[in-house]
């Protein structure tokens, strides 16, 4: 998978791209909800960045609302597969 990480938007930061793969995983529903995410120790191994970049994109993925991370613990999926309408209010 990291290699398709690497053929996402050339000009896309890495905790970007590490944000974007996660999520399609996320969406896609080969990480469910509850699911702990990998540690951060193999998501550098897996995207080949630094520990600071895996935590940046994990932050990404917190800020969209998809995971959950609890300190010495990990992070884990809180996206429940149904989309939220805007429009509802």
């Amino acid at each position: 998978m990291s290699r398709r990480a690497n053929t996402l938007s050339p000009g896309m930061a890495k905790p970007e791209r590490i944000a974007t793969v996660l999520e399609r995983e996320i969406r896609s529903g080969a990480l469910g909800f509850g699911e702990r995410l990998q540690s951060e120790n193999e998501l550098v191994q897996r995207f080949a960045v630094s520990r600071n970049t895996v935590r940046r994109g994990l932050e990404e993925l917190s800020a969209r609302g998809l995971i959950t991370t609890k300190v010495g613990i990990g992070s884990f999926v809180t996206f429940d597969g149904k989309m939220v309408d805007d429009a509802i209010g």
